[in-house]
């Protein structure tokens, strides 16, 4: 420790002035280590009530989706829905809408197209020929 040296003057020294201010500094330093130390001491704990209080949660929102678990447990089975595409037929058997025939559709409205679109291509030409 750090002796004390008096003198007979009252009037502090330079040096007793900076002696002071570093026991001071000291004490200052003892006091935020202590608490830091009892923070670390105290660390677990907080860490295992925060975890605990994590699970309750979990627990109280697992418990909420329990009491309607009747209600969405299931999903609708909509494969024999008319409204979804799909209707049952005679002999129960699903009967889906017929593919083949839109596309069918589909390649004859191209060509039609196409077919529209040379020929007014050729009216445009002749036209311009003829000017």
């Amino acid at each position: 420790m750090i002796r004390r040296i008096r003198h007979s003057s009252k009037s502090n020294t330079p040096l007793e002035d900076k002696q002071k201010a570093l026991l001071e500094q000291q004490k200052a330093l003892l006091r935020k280590m202590e608490d830091l130390s009892q923070f670390v001491a105290e660390a677990p704990k907080r860490a295992e009530a925060e975890e605990k209080k994590r699970r309750e949660a979990m627990v109280r929102s697992t418990q909420r989706s329990t009491r309607n678990r009747n209600q969405h447990a299931v999903i609708p089975d909509r494969r024999h829905d008319p409204k979804h595409g799909h209707v049952l037929s005679v002999n129960t058997k699903i009967v889906r809408p017929r593919r083949k025939e839109l596309q069918a559709e589909k390649r004859d409205a191209r060509m039609k197209f196409f077919a529209l679109f040379i020929l007014f291509v050729l009216v445009i030409l002749y036209l311009n020929h003829f000017r």
